[in-house]
């Protein structure tokens, strides 16, 4: 606790030191943005796991030595936590740093609505597999549904949690939503219409993901110590090993459109697949550190893994890295365009679009590694 305190205003007075360090041309008010959650984050330390103190306290001072060195780059692209598109292609919504949220057409970039529900770090979006609907959580713990096309509140959560809703997931037929809470051993599930609480679910440890199976009947659960499967037909809990028995320790987990494979990232930086029908369990070739999210391509074609600094895809038919991506350290965001492209914003704050990723190795390189395909 001492030394977390002491990084605390160390890291204080490192902002300060940019603040003070910024050229008249350019924006104190997105460091001042910064430093002001980044105060709340301390502040309320003791309510967060040891991942997200590691993640927050252990990457800032890279993520400001980057900024600092640059002569030239895009303060409001750096302020971005969340880029998601729609699976229909309608529409891609946008989070920033200190809750704004605008909803675009994807086609034409023009603005479809803004959403005002949260003043303060917004931890998740999910839009429901119908896309009418959208979830969001922040770092107070309020979980809202809203409407994409006009930004109006549809539901509001019933919890009188106020610790960050760190994770969220739809389950299939949009009745429910799951919420995990930071520093809680309790996964808690909402009627969606309601906002009222329906059932939760206890881990072993202090959970940090949590993610509905396709055909309701499942829960996917990771807790950092273990990751557990509960099975709401038989009551019953199935705890992931890896090949030599042990506890597979995660962060993140997703499950594919048919619930027949569950893509994790583990505490030491394996993605691996489990297969739900016969059980087996397989390693994705390379490391992906400190993952926040993974996110399956929408003809699952693809996998895309958001980490430290990095983005990787995979390409499941041969199951290797078809991109690498360089990404901020702090603000990751990468995501799935089109069933074959991702937008991300790069290390300089730059938003790119990768080109299409080719679904099959063609037949004359079909013995070597594919290029990186990012246009640049």
């Amino acid at each position: 606790m001492v030394r977390m305190i002491f990084l605390g205003f160390l890291l204080l007075a490192l902002i300060s030191a940019l603040v003070h360090a910024q050229p008249n041309d350019g924006d104190p008010l997105h460091v001042q943005v910064f430093e002001d959650y980044l105060e709340t984050v301390i502040a309320s330390g003791p309510q967060l796991t040891s991942l997200h103190i590691a993640i927050i306290l252990g990457e800032v001072n890279a993520r400001f030595a980057d900024v600092m060195s640059l002569a030239a780059f895009q303060p409001d692209a750096l302020r971005t936590t969340h880029l998601i598109y729609s699976d229909y292609g309608e529409y891609y919504i946008e989070a920033k740093i200190d809750g704004d949220i605008v909803v675009r057409d994807t086609n034409t970039d023009d603005l479809v609505t803004t959403f005002n529900g949260h003043s303060t770090y917004v931890w998740e979006i999910k839009i429901s597999d119908t896309a009418d609907r959208v979830a969001s959580s922040d770092d107070e713990g309020n979980v809202l549904i809203w409407d994409p096309f006009t930004g109006t509140t549809l539901t509001e959560v019933t919890s009188f949690n106020q610790r960050p809703a760190v994770s969220i997931s739809w389950n299939r037929d949009g009745s429910q939503i799951s919420v995990v809470f930071a520093d809680s051993e309790v996964v808690s599930i909402f009627d969606s219409s309601s906002g009222e609480l329906v059932d939760t679910i206890t881990t072993p440890t202090t959970a940090f993901c949590a993610r509905f199976h396709p055909s309701l009947d499942r829960l996917a659960v990771c807790d950092l110590a273990s990751t557990l499967i509960f099975d709401f037909i038989t009551d019953s809990v199935t705890d992931l090993v890896d090949s030599q028995g042990k506890p597979l320790e995660s962060t993140r987990l997703e499950w594919n459109a048919d619930g027949t494979g569950l893509a994790i990232a583990t505490l030491d930086g394996q993605i691996v697949l489990w297969n739900s029908v016969d059980g087996s369990l397989n390693a994705l070739k390379g490391t992906l550190l400190e993952t926040r999210s993974l996110q399956w391509s929408p003809h699952e074609d693809f996998l895309l893994g958001v980490g430290r600094q990095i983005a990787r895809v995979w390409r499941m038919s041969d199951k290797t890295i078809v991109d690498t991506l360089d990404i901020p350290p702090l603000l990751a965001v990468a995501t799935w365009r089109t069933p074959y492209q991702v937008t991300y914003i790069d290390a300089l704050g730059y938003r790119q679009t990768t080109q299409p990723y080719p679904t099959q190795i063609p037949a004359t390189t079909a013995a070597s590694t594919p290029a990186p395909t990012t246009a640049p």
